[in-house]
C-alpha cells in the first residue's frame, strides 16, 4: 500500500520542452482560428457547416 502512495508522477514530456511544446501548440490553434475566421468571412456561413 505505501509504495501506491510513494509512487512518483512521471512527466509526459521533460520541464525543459514545456514552453516549447505549448507555444507550438498555442500557434497552431491561433492559425486554426484565423484561418477559419478568414474562410467564413471569405465563403459566407452555409448552413449546416458545423454538422458532422
Amino acid at each position: 500500500m505505501k509504495q501506491a502512495l510513494n509512487h512518483k508522477k512521471k512527466n509526459m514530456i521533460p520541464k525543459k520542452l514545456a514552453p516549447m511544446l505549448f507555444s507550438l501548440l498555442l500557434s497552431g490553434l491561433m492559425s486554426l482560428l484565423v484561418s477559419g475566421v478568414a474562410t467564413i468571412r471569405t465563403a459566407g456561413w452555409i448552413d449546416g457547416v458545423l454538422a458532422l
